[in-house]
């Protein structure tokens, strides 16, 4: 009589062994991702891996705007269509945004067949500064993608009754439960023969009165078995560094607080914004002539001042020496030049390109040929650079423009010496000829 008990607990459990039998998830897998497309300043610190239904990323980005974008596929092996959830695939983080879309515009993976997805993961929102530790931040992300054999439209094919009309078969989408397997009946006839037993026992042993609750208890036990759901997750881990760039607005900013700072603030009124003139807010100044530079460019450029829409004027500077800017404009070396015609009826040595010294005031050519200036050997010097002779280091260097004789080219000479440096804007098409006015061009300058 003791062991009736253990015998009941047995049987009330068999739906639930049943239904751990049919759920084999590990039929869900990925089988490929890849990345289709960067944007930004993203970086890849480790390539994507994914093992069974499990993704992880690496990545790195800087900007507001950064993101990546990948195709994967989810592959499904089992005899049963899933459905996929996609309100579960939801991130609760401020910055980082995922988004997945499915390329055909359908939730269902069907039995034996494999889905394809797209998943951008992008930096959505400007990281607080408080959140910052060493400029950087740290955002990781455990996302789930809930994936369930839950009831599924179905296309059934109907045959046309009209008599008068010609065989149509019309598809009419039905809502068509999906159990777990095709073996429900079957489920339910052993469920059924086994309650049969039992209440047959409870019978033998006199214990009637529990009949009822048996039977009762079975037909709650069997409704999840008939109206069961396999649900599986597609689980993406993501750790993503956020270094947010320093604007150069803020380092001239920070500049301001130096002892003995050069960089101070500006209180009086302003006319940054258009036809409107108001009292400054964010207007920093450089009053050190011959400090704060940046480098940019291979190029020397000195902060002046911040403007109050966030950004910084800056003025060319010359080149830097030595990876440093020097620190007065006007005792940098730099090229010198002029336009005129040269003579060119001897053997000279001619260079595509040239270095050249400060410390000796010489230009040296490279990349060199051997050539006679003529009407059938000009073509190929135009654009060459010459000592006009036969040496490759001179102290005046030319730069042939084009053709005037058979003897003589157009070119333009350069010399090495002090120079007040083509400065942004300068040219005698300018109206403010040698005025630093016309910001983002310079004259004579190529980069």
């Amino acid at each position: 009589m003791k062991y009736i008990k253990y015998l009941l607990i047995i049987v009330l459990f068999i739906p639930f062994i049943v239904l751990a039998e049919d759920c084999d998830i590990s039929k869900i897998t990925i089988t490929s991702i890849e990345q289709t497309a960067i944007e930004g300043n993203t970086e890849v610190i480790d390539e994507p891996s994914y093992q069974g239904r499990n993704i992880n990323l690496n990545l790195k980005m800087y900007e507001v705007g950064d993101s990546i974008t990948y195709d994967l596929v989810v592959n499904n092996a089992s005899n049963e269509d899933y459905m996929i959830d996609e309100n579960t695939f939801k991130s609760d983080s401020d910055y980082i945004e995922y988004v997945l879309s499915i390329n055909d515009n359908s939730n269902v993976v069907k039995a034996n067949s494999s889905k394809n997805m797209t998943l951008t993961v992008s930096y959505k929102n400007e990281i607080d500064n408080s959140l910052l530790t060493n400029n950087k931040y740290n955002a990781s992300n455990k996302l789930y993608l809930s994936m369930n054999t839950a009831a599924q439209p179905k296309e059934i094919k109907e045959i046309s009754t009209d008599p008068e009309a010609s065989i149509i078969e019309k598809p009419i989408v039905k809502e068509v439960k999906n159990p777990i397997t095709s073996s429900i009946g079957f489920k339910l006839l052993i469920v059924i023969l086994l309650t049969t037993i039992v209440i047959i026992l409870l019978t033998v042993i006199n214990k009637k009165q529990y009949n009822k609750y048996f039977i009762l208890l079975s037909i709650i036990y069997l409704i999840p078995t008939i109206y069961a759901v396999c649900t599986c997750n597609i689980e993406v881990e993501s750790t993503i560094e956020i270094e947010k760039i320093p604007r150069l607005f803020d380092t001239v900013v920070g500049l301001s607080n130096e002892t003995n700072a050069c960089v101070e603030k500006y209180n009086g009124e302003v006319t940054d914004q258009v036809g409107e003139t108001v009292t400054a807010s964010n207007v920093y100044f450089n009053k050190c002539v011959d400090k704060r530079n940046i480098i940019f460019n291979n190029m020397c450029w000195q902060m002046i001042r911040t403007t109050e829409t966030g950004g910084t004027k800056m003025i060319y500077n010359g080149e830097p020496v030595d990876g440093k800017c020097e620190s007065s404009r006007g005792d940098h070396k730099g090229i010198v030049g002029a336009t005129g015609s040269t003579t060119l009826n001897a053997e000279c040595l001619y260079g595509d390109s040239f270095t050249y010294d400060t410390t000796n005031n010489t230009f040296t050519l490279t990349d060199t040929t051997t050539a006679i200036w003529s009407d059938s050997t000009y073509e190929n010097l135009i654009g060459k650079f010459t000592c006009e002779n036969t040496e490759g280091t001179c102290t005046t260097l030319y730069n042939v423009n084009g053709y005037e004789s058979n003897t003589t080219a157009y070119t333009s000479s350069y010399t090495i010496g002090d120079t007040n440096y083509a400065s942004i804007g300068t040219s005698a098409f300018n109206a403010n000829y040698r005025s630093p006015a016309m910001v983002g061009y310079m004259f004579n300058k190529v980069y």
